[in-house]
């Protein structure tokens, strides 16, 4: 622990060290634990065992070989499991996930290919949930929404540029969440607020609302605060 958070003048030294002895780990692993570990990096602040497979899953990885192969990872030590409230989640330590983010990014087409996956993945995932995360049933999911902000906002931002509407329909399913964190309100006021001049007809409507709603909170502008009336 000291090796990753040491403030001496040797911080580089044994930065260059952690390194090379992450290389030599991911050396030893075979072609689908490395491919894997490198898609793993996508997430932000964990993720679950269904994300996982929902967003690293393809012909060359199989929904199977991900629950495998993580657990062999896991048992490297290369990826941490956390026993929670909601259930197990996973991470990578964050030398760990720069490591393979670089790796990643060495390969543009999978490196897309696996940050659309995120993106899509937890949207459809959010805006299939809509309807509980309106009810007075949420519990343990608003809890699980919490866990996933940072893949959220993530996922959102990546929409915004690549696919305006289902960005719009993703913060429609999570509009009731907002307002719960004062750092999720802050985000969505902008997010809102960029996407209202992108989109038309009903994603606008929802921009504004959502705009507006946060804007409560933040002293919005008149015209996003109308949106409401």
């Amino acid at each position: 622990f000291r090796l990753l958070t040491g403030g001496s003048i040797s911080v580089m030294p044994r930065q260059q060290t952690l390194e090379a002895s992450i290389a030599w780990s991911f050396d030893l692993l075979g072609a689908d634990e490395q491919l894997l570990l490198q898609r793993l990096s996508v997430f932000v602040g964990g993720f679950t065992l269904e994300a996982a497979a929902g967003v690293c899953a393809d012909a060359l990885l199989d929904g199977y070989h991900v629950f495998d192969r993580l657990d062999q990872l896991v048992g490297h030590s290369l990826v941490q499991a956390d026993d929670t409230s909601i259930g197990a989640r996973f991470r990578l330590l964050e030398t760990i996930r720069q490591f393979s983010t670089r790796l990643l990014a060495a390969d543009p087409n999978e490196a897309a290919r696996t940050i659309e996956a995120h993106a899509r993945w937890f949207a459809t995932s959010l805006v299939s949930q809509r309807a509980v995360l309106r009810s007075g049933r949420a519990g343990d999911f608003v809890k699980a929404l919490r866990a996933d902000d940072a893949n959220t906002y993530s996922a959102c931002n990546w929409l915004i540029a690549n696919d305006p509407q289902l960005a719009a329909r993703l913060i429609d399913a999570i509009s009731p969440m907002i307002p719960l964190e004062t750092a999720r309100i802050i985000r969505y006021h902008e997010l809102s607020r960029e996407l209202t001049t992108i989109v038309t007809g009903d994603s606008l409507a929802i921009a504004w609302h959502v705009h507006g709603i946060t804007g409560l909170y933040v002293g919005g502008t008149d015209e996003g605060l109308a949106s409401l009336t």
